[in-house]
């Protein structure tokens, strides 16, 4: 308990005290935001940062959807999600358009790629369109 409780507290100073922070430490917040044992305080206090600084990477039209980056979906994966609120005004549009997105065979494939180890890639690839469609089928029927 008291490892959790400094480490907690070493992450949101750390949070408090940047300008600015990249999407996979965004990630991290929102993951830390859905834990049930963070305590509502330190809740308040990540959720707050992470509205100020996603507003930087948070990709909010198709142009930004089309690439790597930050989708309203995974800030708030479900509508009950901590920040489902700052993200509901774009969910719809990013819905539907994932939804014109879907491959042929039903599923959602990643919007990357390595850029090298192509052999590996493919495999890889595979394994991502499975998380990527249960996520996503998730996603929508939470959101509706």
């Amino acid at each position: 308990r008291e490892i959790r409780e400094r480490v907690t507290a070493e992450g949101v100073a750390w949070l408090e005290g940047v300008e600015k922070i990249e999407m996979h430490e965004f990630l991290c917040g929102v993951r830390l935001l859905a834990e049930e044992r963070v305590p509502a305080e330190v809740r308040g206090v990540v959720a707050e940062r992470l509205r100020v600084l996603g507003e930087g990477i948070l990709g909010r039209d198709e142009a930004a959807w089309g690439g790597y980056g930050l989708t309203p979906l995974q800030v708030a994966p479900r509508r009950d999600s901590v920040l489902a609120d700052w993200v509901e005004g774009d969910m719809e549009g990013y819905l539907r358009y994932e939804v014109g997105r879907q491959e042929t065979g039903g599923g959602w494939g990643p919007r990357w790629s390595w850029g090298m180890f192509e052999k590996e890639w493919e495999v890889a690839k595979r394994a991502w369109r499975g998380v990527l469609t249960v996520e996503m089928v998730a996603g929508m029927e939470s959101w509706g």
